[in-house]
């Protein structure tokens, strides 16, 4: 019987490519279900993640939330009673959030059907342990054979009407209201909690709406199911003894992360996070939940910037994109030179810069097609993101000195930095040594920059040229390395 726990947040499903983020896959389908755009108005505050949304149901903004009731205003003159109660109704036209919420998790798990196991989540999990899952999906049933007797949907699962989404009873701190005491558009303005105002209004039918669309605010809460999880794990009849946090955001959901700490005090803890904000959160819940033993590791980091940079560097290739379908390299910029992050290593501080696979240069000579054909080449290439420490005589620099930049034998050559010290392109004594060895071992390079598809099952480098695998240097060839057999072989990985 194992005796390691999981507990498992949306990243999961992300790391698998399933549309499970807030913006643009539910956000999407949510918005077709509003006669208004009511998600964009309810919250000021953009959010970027399922926590961030979450929490921010429980903090509605009524200063721009009320736009829902522009022209509905009770019409006194009118014999009609529609005239006047029309905007009672448009509460009950906005904000179908279960609905939506219902088709967007139907959506993730039809996507299962074309999901592949990830090689480096595959190596962490273990089939005989337990998973506490926030997910919707069966991602861990279906695609890694997890039995649903070890599988706990803490929030209910596809197939079954049970989905929870919210804010947590009791957190409801709506913004306060802000109005125009005149009435007249040029202030001054007072602030007011939300129900004082509107238990001021002397309309009926403006009232009534008013406490309508808050009563329905507050009903975006979910209930905190740690019996659930009590009872899962009362099944278990397993002394846990390790617990493993993979793509959660550690940002709520908090009580769970409590009670669990307190039901096995004596646990390892590992957190697997993905990006700056995620690390900042996990160390934070560590420190305010009081777990005692716990470490953060980083997973698929290195090859990965952080949101502002990869926008930058996303717009930069989509100009170019553009520039090439149009002939028209004038303009053209590396994306290479314009971008950079930092990140530390035993207290050292190195800098990354990324690296395209293939030049545009290749891709003109050796591509036939039309400029269209070349420049969703270029795309496809650019879409994979690949970053080496900047200094002197950096790989970024020596791939093309030594094999022209072949991204194989540039992978085949660090595979020899890992099995005997031996490397054409690696620097001695430069950061680059110390950034490899922070990866420590060459399976772990390929998971980190996700070239699985470059080797094989046993981690054998391919040829790109000829289809083979790469054994030794004397396969290179300087004059005829880069060719369209090659080029067409890269196109082809890269778009799996």
């Amino acid at each position: 019987m194992s005796k390691r726990l999981y507990i498992i947040g949306n990243g999961f499903d992300r790391a698998h490519n399933l549309p499970t983020s807030y913006d643009p896959d539910f956000k999407r389908i949510a918005e077709k279900y509003e006669n208004e755009n009511f998600w964009e108005i309810y919250q000021s505050r953009e959010p970027d993640i399922w926590a961030d949304f979450e929490n921010l149901l429980g903090c509605p903004d009524f200063n721009s939330l009320e736009k829902i009731f522009d022209g509905y205003a009770p019409d006194y003159l009118s014999d009609s009673e529609s005239e006047r109660d029309g905007i009672i109704l448009q509460v009950n036209v906005n904000a179908y959030l279960m609905p939506a919420l219902y088709k967007f998790a139907e959506q993730a798990e039809s996507a299962l059907e074309n999901t592949n196991r990830e090689r480096s989540i595959e190596k962490i999990l273990d089939n005989e342990a337990f998973y506490i899952t926030f997910n919707y999906t069966h991602t861990l049933e279906e695609i890694y054979d997890i039995s649903c007797e070890h599988v706990l949907h803490v929030h209910g699962e596809v197939g079954k009407d049970n989905l929870l989404m919210g804010y947590p009873k009791g957190k409801f701190t709506p913004e306060k209201y802000s109005y125009d005491v005149r009435q007249k558009g040029r202030g001054p303005y007072a602030e007011l909690e939300i129900q004082d105002y509107i238990d001021e209004i002397d309309d009926y039918y403006i009232r009534t709406a008013y406490d309508e669309l808050l009563d329905k605010c507050k009903s975006f809460n979910k209930d905190i199911k740690v019996d659930l999880v009590n009872s899962f794990l009362d099944k278990a009849k397993s002394q846990i003894e390790e617990i493993i946090v993979y793509g959660h955001s550690c940002e709520i959901d908090f009580d769970y992360f409590e009670f669990i700490n307190k039901r096995y005090p004596k646990a390892q803890w590992t957190f697997y996070v993905a990006s700056d904000r995620q690390h900042y959160y996990s160390e934070q819940l560590v420190k305010n939940v009081c777990i005692k033993n716990a470490v953060v590791l980083w997973v698929t980091y290195y090859n990965k910037l952080n949101y502002d940079r990869q926008t930058k560097y996303d717009s930069i290739v989509e100009k170019n994109y553009s520039l090439i379908k149009d002939e028209n390299l004038s303009s053209y910029v590396d994306p290479d030179i314009k971008i950079e992050k930092e990140i530390t290593i035993d207290d050292e501080h190195i800098r990354l810069g990324p690296d395209g696979i293939c030049g545009i240069k290749y891709i003109e000579s050796y591509l036939d097609g039309t400029p269209e054909k070349i420049a969703e080449a270029y795309k496809l290439i650019r879409s994979k993101l690949i970053m080496w420490p900047r200094h002197r005589q950096s790989i970024n620099v020596r791939r093309y000195q030594c094999f022209r930049d072949r991204i194989d034998f540039t992978i085949f050559d660090i595979k020899q930095y890992y099995q005997n010290g031996e490397s054409r392109l690696v620097k001695k004594d430069s950061d680059t040594v110390k950034y490899l060895d922070s990866l420590d071992s060459f399976e772990r390079f390929i998971d980190e920059y996700n070239f699985q598809s470059f080797v094989d099952e046993n981690y054998d480098v391919k040829n790109l040229a000829d289809g083979g695998i790469i054994s030794n240097y004397d396969e290179y060839e300087f004059s005829t390395s880069v060719n369209k057999n090659y080029l067409l072989n890269l196109l082809v990985l890269l778009n799996k």
